[in-house]
């Protein structure tokens, strides 16, 4: 029976929206992140010293759901060393405190671990082949759980967003508030996933577990269905910001060569996540994304005018 549950990264987006989602459920949630603020304890995971100290002498937690990670893609390719440690040595060790405990570890993954040069969409069983330091990170942090002994549960998802934190849309919606133009990719198709939809999912995985059906162990895609470039998931925020701003494509080389001074990594020009794997353990299929993105620009607007009430 899950009743305590270890989220880690609990100040980013996912786990933002998990706190959301979890917060009427009978659950006791331990919160961690590499920085510690209101109700989040400081917990370095790639620090085995750190993670036993957590529960030492409190009592373990029944799972843990691993959102913590290196997710600047750009910023990665820069520091491998910093992107290896905490999306390889983090999943590493946590992988190994789940083993000892005998407790599952839920681990959330990333389309970057494919090439992008396929044009159908990507399945668990399909070869990883990542371009990017990011990718090969993460791919590491999915191997090292695989061979560690632990019963793990693998997400994958793309492109994700929401009213939390910084992300791809709240971003666009910023810049056209700004800006007299927006320039963005439109030759880089993907999965665009609201974080709360993922969520979601997570607490069902748990739900399914404690009323006796459990998800087989493995990996599963996770990702709101339909397809987008990121072109057009801006040019759908921008407008249903209210802003006039015009929407502009570019190809990946242009805004390349528009930024001589940055290091940008290689980006997977196709990752739509084939997501039936996942629909037939939970029951039903994700819902396409404009519908979630619709759901996440209305809390996005209606924080914005708690937040003005608050001035």
């Amino acid at each position: 029976m899950i009743k305590k549950i270890w989220i880690t990264g609990a100040s980013g987006q996912l786990g933002l929206s998990l706190r959301d989602v979890f917060y009427y459920m009978p659950y006791e949630l331990v919160l961690t992140d590499i920085v510690e603020s209101d109700g989040v304890t400081k917990v370095d995971i790639a620090e085995p010293g750190e993670i036993v100290g957590l529960f030492y002498p409190e009592t373990r937690p029944d799972l843990i759901v691993n959102t913590a990670a290196m997710t600047n893609v750009d910023a990665c390719e820069t520091d491998p060393e910093a992107a290896d440690r905490a999306n390889f040595v983090g999943p590493w060790a946590l992988s190994s405190f789940s083993r000892a405990l005998g407790i599952p570890l839920l681990h959330i993954s990333t389309d970057f671990i494919f090439n992008g040069r396929g044009a159908t969409p990507y399945r668990e069983r399909d070869t990883a082949s990542p371009e990017s330091v990011y990718g090969l990170s993460k791919l590491k942090g999915e191997n090292t759980i695989m061979v560690s002994g632990c019963d793990y549960w693998i997400l994958r998802t793309a492109w994700l967003y929401s009213e939390f934190g910084r992300n791809f849309v709240k971003t666009m919606i910023d810049l056209g508030r700004k800006l007299d133009l927006v320039k963005v990719v439109n030759d880089q198709i993907g999965s665009p996933t609201y974080a709360r939809d993922l969520a979601t999912a997570i607490l069902d995985f748990v739900e399914y577990t404690n009323a006796g059906d459990p998800p087989p162990f493995g990996v599963y895609h996770f990702a709101n269905a339909g397809q987008a470039s990121w072109y057009d998931l801006a040019k759908r925020s921008v407008d249903m910001s209210g802003s006039r701003t015009p929407v502009v494509p570019q190809t990946f080389e242009e805004y390349k060569r528009s930024q001589p001074s940055r290091v940008i990594a290689p980006r997977p020009a196709f990752s739509v996540l084939d997501t039936s794997k996942i629909a037939k353990v939970l029951g039903y299929a994700p819902r396409h994304w404009v519908d979630a993105h619709m759901d996440c620009i209305t809390s996005i607007n209606n924080l914005e005018l708690d937040n003005l009430e608050l001035d």
